[in-house]
Order: C-alpha cells, then sequence, then structure tokens
C-alpha cells in the first residue's frame, strides 16, 4: 500500500511542527527546572554565616552579611516565579500542548484514511459505485435514481443495497413506491 503524494505532504508539515513544538517544550521546562534548582541550592537560601550579635536588631546581621560578602537572603518564591522563568514555564506548557493537538490530529487523519482505504477495499465493484453515487449526491438518493446515476439494473442496485444495509455502510427507509437510501456519514468521515 503506497501512501499518496497529498497525504504524505501534510503528514511530513504536521509531524515537522509537532517534533518543534515538543522540542522547545522540554527546552523550556528544562530551563525552568534548571532556574529552579539553581535557585534552591544557591547559597543565598541556605542558612548563611551571618556574625551572630546578641545585642544588635537584624538590620546590623543582614549589614554584617554583606560586609562579610554575602547577599542578603531573598524569598525563593519571589526568585523561582519572577518573570523569565514563569514565561519559561508558561512557554513550556503551552508547547507541549500544541505538540499534543498536533498529535492528535495527525492520528485522526490517519485513522481516517485508513479507515477508507480499507472500506474501499472490502467493497464490491459495485458496492463502490453506489457509495460514490451517494456520495456525490450529498449522501442520500431514492433507489430508482441510483439506477438511473450507477448504470446498474434496478436488480443489482436492490442487492447492492440490502448488502450495504447489512454491514451497516447505509440505511433504507420506504419511499413513496421507491426507496430512500442514505449513507452513514459517521463511516467515511
Amino acid at each position: 500500500m503506497t501512501v499518496p503524494k497529498t497525504l504524505w505532504s501534510w503528514q511530513k508539515t504536521y509531524v515537522l511542527v509537532m517534533l518543534a513544538c515538543f522540542l522547545f517544550s522540554g527546552y523550556s521546562l528544562f530551563l525552568f527546572a534548571d532556574h529552579v534548582s539553581r535557585s534552591v541550592w544557591r547559597s543565598d537560601f541556605r542558612p548563611t554565616m551571618f556574625v551572630r550579635d546578641l545585642n544588635s536588631d537584624a538590620n546590623r546581621l543582614i549589614q554584617i552579611g554583606i560586609s562579610a560578602g554575602f547577599r542578603p537572603p531573598r524569598d525563593l518564591d519571589v526568585e523561582i516565579f519572577s518573570p523569565s522563568p514563569l514565561f519559561q514555564l508558561i512557554g513550556g506548557i503551552v508547547a507541549f500542548a500544541a505538540g499534543l493537538t498536533i498529535w492528535k490530529i495527525t492520528r485522526e487523519k490517519e485513522i481516517k484514511k485508513i479507515r477508507e482505504e480499507t472500506t474501499d477495499n472490502l467493497l464490491l465493484p459495485d458496492e463502490r459505485s453506489v457509495i460514490q453515487t451517494l456520495k456525490q449526491s450529498g449522501f442520500e438518493s431514492t433507489q430508482s435514481r441510483l439506477a438511473k446515476d450507477t448504470g446498474l439494473s434496478k436488480v443489482q442496485i436492490h442487492r447492492t443495497v440490502n448488502k450495504l444495509a447489512a454491514k451497516g455502510v447505509l440505511e433504507k427507509h420506504k419511499y413513496g413506491l421507491t426507496n430512500k437510501i442514505i449513507l452513514k456519514k459517521e463511516v467515511f468521515e
């Protein structure tokens, strides 16, 4: 079974965009995780070696820490959720969601194409011509109109319609002296 040229072109484009989304997502989330780990393990958030003077207040402790080469401790959540890491996190999540959406669309198109090819391979020539005629006429027609459009005899149309109705591909309803034939869209869409 060969893949038609048109199928390959849209599939290749979707795969490339999907891979780009997943790569960007992974890179962004890695950068965010790296920033979080560096912020947590940086000396700012570990207990610092401030000179403790029992007679001084907190400002004095910070001044001694700064003069000794230490930076004052900062809030961990402020450090982690500053604008740059926050944009990395949001960008990574959005890119991952886009990649999953593109994967789902690609998968649905592949399944539809495979279902269509499988159905087409399992049909007899008369059944194939009836289905093609029904598709062209808006998924419904009368049995006598099908006989005229396909060029098959009324007996052939009757047998073919009964076979397709038994397979669940179409529905047959009484319509005056003839039958109204409705092709099930969910089978072919």
